[in-house]
This record gives C-alpha cells, sequence and structure tokens, in this order.
C-alpha cells in the first residue's frame, strides 16, 4: 500500500487540498506534517495524511506540454551544451528534466489518483 509522505516531497508547489476544505500549495513538509500556504490565510501546517494532491493524469497534457518535453528537441540542445557527451548520459539527463517539468506541472506520476491519495484536477468543477 501507497503512502503518500512518500511522494509529497516531489510535488512542493503543487495544488493540495486540506481535510477536504479550500485548496493551498504544498510548501514544505518536516516529517509527517506537511505545509500549504492559501492566499487568503497564509501558511498552516497538517498532518500529511489529512492531505490530497490535486494532480493531473497523463492524459490531460497538451500539446505544448508534449513539445516541451521532446526528446528530439533536447538531443539537439544538448549537443550545442556538451558535445562530447555520449548518448547515454544525455539520456539519463533528459529523462530527469522530463520527470522534473512533469511535477511541476503536476501530472500523477505515480499512479496516486487511483490510489485515493490525490485528487483528479480535471475532473473538479471550476
Amino acid at each position: 500500500m501507497k503512502d503518500i509522505n512518500d511522494y509529497l516531497y516531489l510535488y512542493f508547489g503543487c495544488e493540495a487540498e486540506v481535510l477536504g476544505k479550500s485548496n493551498g500549495r504544498l510548501v514544505g513538509l518536516n516529517q509527517d506534517i506537511a505545509i500549504c500556504w492559501h492566499p487568503d490565510y497564509g501558511a498552516g501546517s497538517t498532518l500529511a495524511i489529512n492531505i490530497k494532491l490535486l494532480l493531473r493524469p497523463l492524459s490531460d497534457m497538451t500539446e505544448e506540454e508534449k513539445k516541451e518535453i521532446s526528446f528530439d528537441a533536447y538531443k539537439v540542445m544538448r549537443k550545442e551544451q556538451n558535445p562530447t557527451a555520449n548518448g547515454t548520459e544525455r539520456a539519463v539527463t533528459w529523462a530527469a528534466k522530463q520527470t522534473a517539468y512533469l511535477l511541476k506541472q503536476g501530472f500523477d506520476l505515480f499512479n496516486l489518483i487511483p490510489e485515493g491519495l490525490a485528487i483528479d484536477k480535471t475532473k473538479l468543477k471550476t
């Protein structure tokens, strides 16, 4: 069984729902205590088990986001930056950059939505 504490630190800056109430942004974590920022209330903390991240499934990726993580575009840029880097180094570096970008965009990379540890942001009423 997955534990939300194992994933929260990866999603700093992402939107979160605290205790089923208004949304804030996850800005910190201290052991099992999550710290969120809400524009109306400032910073507050709660047990991490009371946090639900608002994430997007990968199927919600826009064409622009797909282009942003394009491996072909990165290969060209990386070769210009370090023409002596071997293919493996470029691939590993790009995989890390892609992952960081997807996390920053709030994509569910760890199947947290189906596990009930996150909320599908695309299904929220606006």
